[in-house]
């Protein structure tokens, strides 16, 4: 009589708790460490006990639900497969919870501690470092230091992409520039430096949001120049602070994502904004608003900003 394997409509506890304590992650080592055959495995599969995250890892809770969450799952992966690489570059800083934009989502970016050789994959590259960065752990998980990570970042997903993130560490006071300099310096001659050395130049820490370093860089490229975070006093004491001011004229420009108008909470946000606007415009001031979806045209964007600028200079003489 031929002997078949018993099914497993639950998983073994001991593994939950395992997973439980690395964002629900587990090995198929360590599945087949707590008693799992390969064919109950398939089988927790298609029960949905587990998903599958990449070849050899599994996770027992829900798909992530943003693209930068994908990242994170899928570096905590990398690292499962991978115990003596570190994080770096986009994969840290998902990890981190800063923000990116302009890079690869679907593949996590590591380096080795030791001298292994390159390890890559659909979903993860591990290179080994001409240089050794400086490691630390955050949240049990082993990354490059955070300016290791940006420099890592702009070398591989260019200038924009390191300004939005170097933005966002330096406004929350996680690095500074000098620490990233640092690094340039170790990295001698190597390639790509002069995308981290324009990074730190264009960096910003007055810059609040992904949105206005975006914005700030489109304008710069046209030719605006901008005053972030720019206070105004009007004749009635009120102080106003605006996302920008193009330098030397009365038009400021406000980076709008919209989240902060959702709900009942929301229309009185937009009602204390529109009474700040009237109040700013009465003393001639002229508010450019910008959404995301401006972001797409940045062309277009700067040619209304112009506009506006050669309005109130008309307007002025």
């Amino acid at each position: 009589m031929t002997k078949t394997t018993p099914e497993k409509r639950t998983l073994d506890p001991s593994l939950c708790l395992l997973a439980g304590e690395r964002a629900g992650l587990f090995t198929t080592q360590e599945a087949s460490a707590h008693g799992m055959t390969p064919t109950q495995l398939r089988l927790a599969v298609k029960l949905t006990l587990c998903r599958p995250v990449v070849r050899g890892v599994y996770s027992i809770g829900p798909p992530p639900g943003s693209r930068e969450g994908r990242l994170a799952e899928l570096t905590m992966a990398m690292l499962l497969i991978c115990p003596t690489a570190a994080a770096t570059g986009r994969s840290a800083l998902a990890l981190r919870g800063i923000p990116l934009f302009g890079v690869n989502h679907e593949r996590a970016q590591g380096v080795w501690t030791n001298r292994s050789s390159q390890h890559a994959t659909a979903h993860m590259v591990v290179r080994r470092p001409l240089v050794a960065p400086e490691v630390e752990e955050h949240d049990g998980w082993l990354l490059t230091s955070l300016a290791w990570n940006l420099v890592d970042l702009a070398r591989d997903a260019g200038v924009e992409a390191g300004v939005v993130s170097m933005d966002a560490a330096l406004h929350q006071g996680l690095v500074q520039t000098d620490d990233v300099l640092d690094i340039v310096d170790r990295l001698g001659t190597s390639h790509r430096l002069a995308s981290v050395q324009r990074m730190v130049e264009l960096s910003d820490p007055r810059s609040e949001s992904a949105g206005e370093s975006r914005l700030r860089l489109d304008l710069l490229e046209g030719g605006i120049e901008v005053e972030p975070q720019f206070e105004i006093r009007l004749a009635s004491g009120q102080l106003f602070r605006s996302d920008f001011r193009v330098k030397g004229t009365k038009v400021l420009i406000e980076f709008d994502g919209l989240v902060k108008y959702a709900g009942a909470d929301g229309r009185d946000v937009l009602a204390r904004e529109k009474a700040r606007e009237d109040a700013l415009r009465a003393e001639g001031w002229v508010i450019v608003r910008v959404t995301w979806a401006d972001l797409v045209h940045p062309r277009q964007l700067v040619a209304r900003i112009k506009a506006a600028v050669a309005a109130t200079l008309q307007v002025a003489g």
